[in-house]
């Protein structure tokens, strides 16, 4: 149950991050991608500062490796559902030509 929260967790983050790029970015595909890395970043930046903390680094490790296999196609799925949902909304806020 923890690792289902943990993954929901990601989809939320993952949300942001890419409703954030999809508004500087304008390229679909390096959107995405961009996405993707910060979010599978962050999760590694946690994984790395929960082992600082252990006694049992290698366990740590391991448990933010299958973390990142688990989550990995959730991530890619989830930041092109966004990027595409951030791109057809910003697209109705753009101002109709000539006004």
């Amino acid at each position: 149950m923890g690792l289902l929260l943990f993954i929901l967790l990601l989809v939320g983050l993952n949300a942001i991050v890419s409703f954030a790029i999809a508004a500087v970015v304008r390229s679909n595909v390096l959107c995405i991608i961009s996405s993707v890395v910060a979010t599978e970043g962050v999760i590694a930046l946690y994984g790395l500062n929960s082992a600082a903390g252990s006694r049992e680094v290698h366990d740590v490790l391991l448990a933010m490796n299958i973390s990142l296999i688990l989550s990995t196609p959730v991530i890619v799925g989830t930041s092109v559902g966004f990027v595409v949902l951030a791109r057809r909304l910003y697209r109705g806020q753009r101002a109709p030509p000539g006004t």
